[in-house]
């Protein structure tokens, strides 16, 4: 820093100041937390909605030594003390260091099993301890604050996670030219057992995996004989009439299993529906070729 601003570099040297202040005020803060010297673990967790985040200070003669941070699953009906005891059995069974005290935001239901447990692990006594003030409610309050900061953290990662187009996804939006990512896509197909017991299919991806629980079945009504083309109008008219009640999920993508013929069939029964602006195309196998709407043969 002197260095720098000998230089005349003002203002590097007052941003390189700023971080020696920084660091040197990180250290002094996790010098010395405590002015007894027994050792301790402080626990605390944060949570939202299923997430969990769980923090262990450890202090060692009165020094902060270590810090173990814990992302975890609770489910909405788990008690403070259904995660404490969960936590505590958990994380105990295979620590080599158990210390003389522990302190924990939460306390467990089975307070005295634990506390026999863990003295027996460790071969000396092993008081818990659940503060409400004073220096060892600081304590928990620090160890709150670190939880609070990790969680934040995780539900960001997992919010870009969700953000984050599949590979897939995005190399069909790219290679059909979609104006929107196919995170939902539905596809129509049509199976002719003989002549008889005509039926339609539906199957449902979302995020470029299968969505089982979309999968819809339909028993033909209201064609006879082999027409494909009208048992597909008919299917897509059925599906996307419960679409509109709110009964069904619109997706972003729909894929009909055929040529030029089925994809207009489709195409009319969204229209008698007013359905103008769903991303739709056919899929002919015979040729492996991608049939749009409009395009011509």
């Amino acid at each position: 820093m002197k260095l720098l601003a000998s230089l005349q570099n003002y203002e590097e040297a007052a941003r390189v100041r700023d971080q020696i202040r920084s660091i040197e005020g990180i250290m002094q803060k996790q010098k010395v937390v405590a002015d007894h010297v027994i050792d301790r673990d402080i626990i605390a967790f944060a949570r939202s909605t299923g997430d969990l985040a769980a923090v262990v200070l450890q202090l060692r003669d009165g020094l902060l030594i270590g810090r173990q941070n814990f992302h975890l699953r609770a489910d909405k009906a788990d008690t403070e003390s259904d995660i404490a005891d969960s936590f505590f059995k958990q994380y105990y069974l295979s620590s080599t260091m158990i210390p003389e005290e522990i302190y924990c935001s939460f306390k467990p239901d089975d307070e005295k099993i634990i506390k026999t447990w863990l003295a027996e692990r460790r071969n000396g006594r092993v008081e818990l301890v659940f503060p409400q003030k004073g220096e060892k409610m600081r304590l928990i309050e620090m160890a709150e604050a670190n939880a609070r900061l990790l969680l934040g953290e995780l539900m960001k990662q997992k919010q870009e996670r969700a953000d984050k187009l599949p590979g897939a996804v995005a190399m069909l939006q790219k290679d059909m030219y979609l104006a929107k990512a196919p995170m939902t896509i539905c596809c129509f197909d049509i199976s002719n057992l003989g002549t008889t017991d005509p039926v339609g299919s539906m199957v449902f991806f979302k995020a470029a995996k299968p969505f089982k629980r979309n999968y819809r079945h339909f028993k033909i009504k209201t064609v006879s004989g082999q027409d494909d083309f009208a048992m597909m109008r008919e299917i897509v008219s059925r599906y996307f009439t419960r679409v509109l009640s709110g009964e069904a999920d619109m997706p972003d993508l729909c894929i009909i299993d055929g040529g030029r013929g089925q994809l207009n069939a489709a195409l009319e029964a969204l229209a008698e529906l007013g359905i103008d602006d769903l991303q739709i195309c056919g899929l002919a196998k015979r040729l492996e070729e991608i049939v749009l709407p409009g395009e011509k043969r």
